[in-house]
């Protein structure tokens, strides 16, 4: 294979790729690549594009902090929901949550946030849910919450957020 920046003969290399995604720069190691030696230019078949890519996501999702795909799925099971249901009560389109699960598209940090928040605060689940109208496929148990506004003792829709589950 011959660069197509600098017309010189490519070799296979393992090499580290440091590459710039989202803003930050990421190490991505052990993936099969084409390098040129004269300009640095880098290539890839098919199948180890693919495998980089994911690569790449795993790699800013650990250098920036962000769940792993199983911890996503995990969240959601936690909470009793279908990827519909998640995502309705996250407010993103379908299939995010699919793509995030498996590794094919990196949550933003909002969406981390969040989904950390529901799985660690029962009552701001039950509110998503709740806020969303989804709710979950299986028994799940909030336990009781109470989130009450300091100023007016309700929530910004006007309602008092007193939950206690099965009411």
């Amino acid at each position: 294979m011959l660069c197509v920046e600098c017309g010189e003969k490519m070799r296979r290399s393992n090499a580290p790729i440091i590459q710039k995604y989202k803003g930050a720069e990421v190490t991505v190691r052990d993936i099969p690549h084409w390098e040129c030696p004269g300009c640095g230019e880098v290539a890839f078949d098919s199948a180890d594009l693919k495998a980089f890519e994911k690569e790449l996501d795993r790699a800013y999702r650990e250098a920036n902090g962000l769940l792993a795909p199983d911890k996503i799925k995990a969240i959601r099971e936690q909470l009793g929901l279908s990827q519909s249901q998640f995502e309705d009560a996250l407010g993103v389109h379908a299939p995010t949550a699919s793509r995030w699960e498996t590794g094919w598209a990196v949550q933003s940090r909002t969406a981390d946030l969040l989904m950390r928040m529901a799985a660690k605060y029962p009552c701001v689940a039950r509110d998503l849910l709740d806020r969303s109208e989804v709710r979950p496929l299986t028994g799940v148990s909030f336990g009781y919450c109470e989130v009450i506004n300091r100023e007016n003792g309700s929530d910004v829709a006007g309602r008092e957020v007193s939950y206690v589950e099965g009411e």
